[in-house]
């Protein structure tokens, strides 16, 4: 339910921007301009609600950020990483996984630009790197080896 809308049911009160007073606005009177008793200021409540709705949305706290592992390992899996390697590995998807989004690009361009010419040596490089991350021969970009 927006802000109008819950307006248009009940009710409320809004603050006139030019001089602060508080005015309780009509259900019938949210989509039409009223007058500020105070300051005679002409006041469209639906733009002062969206405005306390934009502020109100602005004062959440931003979701916090995923917390590091403490015990060495990443936060990246090696079984989703080898998985995305031998599946999808001509396109570079498990480097960027892995955050190398430069190999990756790398990748996705030889395998796209050569119109698949040169997909099957991207291919058995990514199904080598699929293995390496099977079996944990494999880091993130910054230097943790993949947990899982």
């Amino acid at each position: 339910m927006t802000a109008a809308t819950y307006a248009e049911q009940t009710g409320t009160t809004i603050y006139c921007p030019g001089c602060g007073q508080s005015m309780m606005v009509a259900p019938q009177h949210i989509q039409v301009a009223v007058t500020c008793p105070s300051c005679q200021k002409r006041v469209k409540p639906w733009r002062v609600l969206a405005a306390r709705a934009k502020a109100a949305a602005a004062a959440r706290p931003p979701t916090p950020p995923q917390t590091p592992r403490t015990d060495g390992y990443s936060n990246r899996n090696r079984w989703i990483a080898g998985a995305l390697a031998i599946l999808l590995g001509p396109f570079g998807v498990h480097r960027f996984y892995m955050g190398f989004n430069g190999v990756g690009v790398l990748q996705a361009v030889l395998t796209v630009a050569s119109f698949g010419l040169l997909a099957p040596v991207v291919a058995i490089w990514a199904f080598i790197e699929g293995v390496l991350c099977f079996c944990g021969s494999m880091n993130d970009v910054d230097g943790r080896p993949l947990n899982g």
